[in-house]
């Protein structure tokens, strides 16, 4: 397992596009929070950090995984090792390593905004650092959730537009669909609480 993420570490560390990820997610809270007046709402949403970070990981778990397909590395190293799931694990432990990042990352940028753009708005008033903090644990919660369904549908299908493209329709519509399954069947709400 360790020579599984010695060499998926690897990997991930000398593509691009984890920091231009990482880049384009920062830029877009600060698009968030110049484009409009910023209220404590603003905050404890991260300025759009829920909905930027899920876009993001999609695109960098469905490239990460389906690279490997297109460069036919997969086979080779599917084949050299004895434990298979060491290799996929090694991939959602990478995955979800960098998704923890970048929540990190948009947390203290999101204080930081806080701080600059509306210091008339304090940390106690509403509990508003306890709302964000639970905020980004559900968005990183709803990001691994997504990082497993990304890495099947990659192994699926290895086309990358469709794999984007379906992460992104459920990143649009995985709302809409829970309400309707727990409004079609109310006892689910207690067990979800």
């Amino acid at each position: 397992m360790q020579t599984s993420l010695s060499q998926e570490w690897y990997k991930f560390r000398h593509q691009k596009g984890p920091l231009l990820g990482l880049l384009v997610l920062l830029g877009l809270m600060l698009i968030m929070a110049l484009s409009a007046p910023v209220t404590q709402s603003a905050v404890v949403m991260g300025f759009g950090t829920p909905q930027w970070l899920l876009m993001i990981i999609v695109i960098i778990g469905a490239n990460f995984m389906i690279m490997e397909d297109q460069h036919t590395t997969i086979r080779t190293l599917l084949y050299r090792h004895t434990y298979r799931w060491s290799i996929y694990l090694a991939k959602l432990l990478i995955l979800s390593l960098y998704t923890a990042v970048l929540v990190c990352l948009s947390l203290l940028f999101t204080g930081l905004l806080k701080i600059v753009l509306a210091p008339e708005l304090t940390w106690q008033r509403g509990q508003l650092f306890n709302h964000l903090l639970v905020g980004m644990a559900g968005t990183f919660l709803v990001a691994i959730l997504l990082l497993t369904i990304i890495l099947w549908l990659a192994c699926l299908l290895p086309i990358n537009t469709v794999v984007i493209g379906l992460g992104l329709i459920l990143i649009f519509t995985g709302q809409g669909i829970a309400s309707l399954i727990i409004d079609a069947n109310p006892t689910l709400m207690a067990i979800l609480k």
